[in-house]
């Protein structure tokens, strides 16, 4: 084996920092969990009626390109569709997956959908600051179970602690989205962006 050369060792930091950064981790909290827990505290939003009116539409943003994005965004999707959360907070849910890449235009294809809430799965090569602004531009409430997302700017998410799932607010996120969360839920919940 040959010695380790200052060009050999630039070139293999060079050929690392190539590399696409790793997904974050959709946390230890199973998505059907996160479905259950996202759909309760969407209850302590006193805007969700005026958001969402009718019909409240779930949009799960998926990067068919990335497995890891594909499959976390088909298992919160299921977890959304379950007969269980047919209705959050009285009001009747319609389930989409809609599909995120890098350049598109993602408050056109929100508002063509109609989306009242946006689940932001893993990510990559997106920013998922600009994702959340996208989303409040289209007038709908951004999700995760991402934490590194919703520190990032998406209003609610769910990670974990002490090995429980809970519940997370950026409450600068929220504010920005026009989400009322009661003062019950905040209690509760793990509050960022203070």
């Amino acid at each position: 084996m040959e010695p380790l050369t200052p060009r050999v060792l630039g070139l293999a930091v060079a050929l690392l920092a190539a590399l696409p950064p790793p997904l974050p981790s959709q946390a230890e909290v199973p998505e059907a969990l996160q479905a259950v827990i996202l759909a309760k505290a969407l209850t302590f939003d006193r805007a969700l009626a005026n958001r969402s009116g009718d019909t409240l539409v779930i949009v799960v943003l998926e990067q068919r390109s990335v497995p890891e994005s594909r499959r976390a965004a088909q298992a919160i999707a299921s977890g959304f569709a379950a007969p269980d959360l047919a209705t959050i907070a009285g009001i009747p849910t319609v389930v989409l997956v809609v599909e995120v890449e890098p350049g598109a235009s993602l408050v056109a294809r929100l508002t063509s959908v109609h989306a009242n809430v946006v689940y932001v799965g893993p990510l990559r090569g997106i920013d998922p600051a600009d994702v959340a602004g996208a989303v409040r531009e289209a007038g709908a409430l951004a999700m995760s179970g991402v934490e590194a997302h919703v520190i990032a700017g998406v209003p609610l998410g769910v990670g974990m602690r002490r090995g429980r799932p809970i519940v997370l607010v950026n409450l600068r996120a929220a504010q920005a989205a026009r989400a009322d969360f009661s003062a019950q839920l905040l209690r509760l919940a793990h509050v960022v962006g203070q």
